[in-house]
């Protein structure tokens, strides 16, 4: 009878784990598999000459490196490495130990050995994905600290993964979003369609400045409690333009341990628990302090799983059915750890139940790698970029949800059809080009350009391509890309390149030949022609000056405030003060602020203030002109005074900096204040001019304060 129940026991650990449990003995060099090896590697096995006729001739050196090691010290082992089955490469996961055969005292190996080639291509696959994501892939758990975060995070906002993880995720958000981004992207789930919540917030760059970004938050439903993923996207471009054998005792317990198996056997009348040491060893329990009752194993199993553990034993009982289910338990060091239970109901004589036996597998890694795989879906799935994957003919076998959506097709229609279908011959031959680009020893190329017919119509996109390879030499490969969508940047670049053209280049050109003409005339004799010629050099510098005030002033250009950014303000005037004392020594400045005045101010701020300054410096009627420059903190706005003492602005000046109307611009100055006008309306400020005692000319700029001062 017992003889039959440890055979139960050996062939339920055996089926769960999905392996060939063998036995090499190095003496005589026989092994011994139990199943047959067949299956698993494609020939029965007897020696260990045949089994390194199945290894990967890359791998086997190695392989043979690690047995005699092994011998050497009698240890355990883990070992990872690809066969050549029926012409194809798999990867074979072996565990196990070296023991002294108590009879003869010789060495022997005896171990598991299962195949991992799906779990480690998929797991390469999603990896890769994550790893090429354009989005910043974050997951947070409940308490809002950062698990994970992709290597995206270094591109996009400025820091390193590792000193990202393990920090609330509060601290990036600017201090006027985080409540309100916090509460969505923690305690938010789908919206009223089912669709993951989105936000739109600022976050703090590496470098200090703040980006606008835009998050897709979804919760991980079988992740950790709570726990979400969140796809993050620098959208500060937007927002500019829109506001993962059966041996003896000693033997068995080997096989079990190097499986990280333990057998256990409950009388049911007596409720006596027998656990084998290997059940002992399982649960980090010292071999022989199992108190031996069904409450002490029950006491271990996780609150949460014990439940459903005590129904499918019921069952068992009572209706006679074999029971699989997967638990956590909390071994005695407080570890916790993931069990799969496989178990069967003995009874006596007459039918009555008398006994449970049954074996548990340490499924931990499995677990954490599903979990991982997981993530990896859930990732690529929420993701904002298109992302695909192909096989060697180009067909797919991967795409998002973003992908259908961007062509109009639906995920199903998608998967199996070949990607030229969506692109025009000219690109899928620059697509071939690129990969053999990949596939060369060479530098990787830049992103693939490519335009897409989409129901918006044509959208422009750059891939990051990636090849996946099986490692066999010939063998296939696939192909991962991870698209982003391209045509407001490009546009958007396209008119700044005209405009540049037109300013530095056709402008430019002409100014330097009236110049050159004006320096000829200059050295006529006739004093008369010399005023005219040196009216026309003066003339053609201020209209140089213009065209270099534009370029230096473009951003502010656009009338939005997509560019503002929290900034200290009095830094920013400390800065231009000191420039201008080094540029005009006969001036004197005058500098009145009490300390860091945090404000919004757009990115030509400086340059608008420094206008002013220049300015006031430039149209001074007498030598030795004094600015004054005052930073004042009010209740919801932070100031800029600048006080000359020349002769004051003219009507029409005024007119600019206090209505922004339309009118003729005269020399420098005029364009000058535009510029300044449209900097601090971009900032969401305002401008105030009056003049000063006894003289001169006092211009207020107003931006607005951060209401709790400096961003943390």
């Amino acid at each position: 009878m017992n003889q039959t129940i440890d055979d139960v026991r050996l062939e339920l650990a055996l089926e769960k784990s999905r392996a060939i449990l063998w036995e090499w003995d190095p003496a005589s060099n026989t092994t011994t598999v139990i199943p047959s090896s067949m299956n698993l590697l494609g020939r029965d096995i007897s020696s260990f000459t045949d089994f390194l006729a199945c290894i990967h001739p890359e791998d086997r050196e190695s392989v043979v490196e690690s047995v005699e090691s092994i011998l050497e010290a009698e240890s355990s082992f883990d070992l990872d490495f690809r066969i050549l089955r029926n012409g194809s490469v798999r990867v074979i996961s072996t565990r196990g130990s070296a023991y002294s055969d108590p009879d003869t005292g010789e060495t022997r190996l005896i171990g598991t050995s299962r195949d991992v080639t799906e779990q480690k291509r998929r797991q390469r696959e999603f990896q890769t994905i994550v790893e090429h994501s354009s989005d910043v892939i974050t997951v947070v758990d409940s308490e809002g600290i950062v698990e994970y975060v992709s290597p995206a995070v270094r591109r996009v906002f400025g820091y390193e993964a590792d000193e990202v993880v393990g920090t609330p995720l509060s601290d990036y958000i600017h201090p006027l979003d985080r409540e309100d981004a916090v509460s969505v992207l923690l305690d938010s789930g789908s919206t009223s369609d089912g669709s993951p919540e989105r936000v739109v917030y600022r976050l703090r760059h590496g470098d200090g400045a703040v980006r606008w970004v835009e998050s897709r938050v979804t919760p991980m439903e079988d992740g950790p409690d709570r726990a979400v993923v969140i796809n993050t996207h620098d959208v500060t471009g937007r927002v500019e333009a829109e506001h993962a054998l059966e041996r003896t005792d000693e033997s068995r317990s080997l096989a079990l341990k190097a499986s990280q198996a333990g057998i256990w056997e409950w009388e049911i009348e007596t409720d006596q628990l027998n656990w084998h040491s290997s059940a002992e060893q399982l649960f980090g329990i010292p071999e022989g302090s199992f108190e031996g009752t069904y409450e002490a194993f029950a006491r271990r199993v996780h609150d949460d799983d014990l439940p459903a553990l005590e129904a499918a034993i019921g069952r068992t009982i009572e209706e006679d059915e074999p029971f699989n289910l997967d638990y956590r338990i909390v071994r005695d060091d407080g570890v916790e750890r993931w069990i799969t239970t496989r178990g069967k109901v003995l009874t006596d004589a007459d039918g009555n139940p008398t006994r449970l036996i049954g074996v548990g597998v340490d499924i931990t890694e499995q677990k954490e790698r599903e979990q991982e795989l997981e993530q990896y879906k859930r990732i690529v799935e929420t993701a904002t970029d298109p992302i695909y994957v192909l096989d060697g003919m180009g067909e797919f076998t991967l795409v998002n949800e973003a992908l259908a959506e961007a062509t109009g097709r639906s995920k199903a229609e998608l998967v199996g059809s070949n990607i030229a279908d969506l692109l025009e011959p000219s690109e899928v031959e620059a697509s071939l080009e690129h990969i053999m680009q990949l596939v060369s020893d060479g530098p990787d190329p830049p992103p693939l350009g490519l335009t897409l017919s989409t129901p918006e119509g044509t959208r422009e996109y750059e891939v990051n391509i990636t090849l996946n390879s099986d490692g066999a030499e010939g063998g296939t490969f696939s192909t991962v890309g991870v698209a982003r969508d391209v045509t407001n940047l490009r546009e958007h670049q396209r008119r700044l390149s005209v405009m540049d053209r037109v300013l530095r280049h056709n402008i430019r050109n002409k100014l330097n030949l009236v110049l050159a003409h004006s320096s000829s005339l200059e050295e006529q004799p006739d004093e008369e022609v010399q005023t005219h010629a040196r009216g026309i050099r003066s003339a053609a510098e201020s209209l140089a000056d213009l065209s270099e005030s534009a370029r230096r002033f473009k951003s502010s250009i656009h009338p939005d405030n997509a560019h503002a950014t929290s900034s200290n303000v009095t830094d920013r005037v400390a800065r231009v003060v000191d420039e201008a004392r080094l540029q005009f020594p006969n001036a004197t400045f005058e500098v009145t602020q009490d300390g860091p005045a945090w404000g919004v101010v757009h990115e030509s701020f400086e340059l608008a203030i420094n206008e002013l300054v220049q300015n006031a410096v430039q149209h001074a009627d007498h030598a030795e002109p004094t600015v004054k420059i005052t930073v004042e903190q009010h209740e919801s706005t932070v100031s800029v005074l600048v006080e000359d003492d020349g002769p004051g602005l003219s009507e029409m000046e005024r007119d600019i900096i206090l209505q922004g109307e339309e009118s003729p611009l005269e020399h420098g100055l005029g364009l000058g204040l535009w510029l300044v006008r449209w900097t601090i309306d971009n900032s969401g400020g305002t401008i105030d001019v009056r003049e000063n005692d006894p003289r001169g000319t006092v211009v207020e700029v107003r931006i607005p304060r951060l209401p709790e001062g400096e961003p943390s």
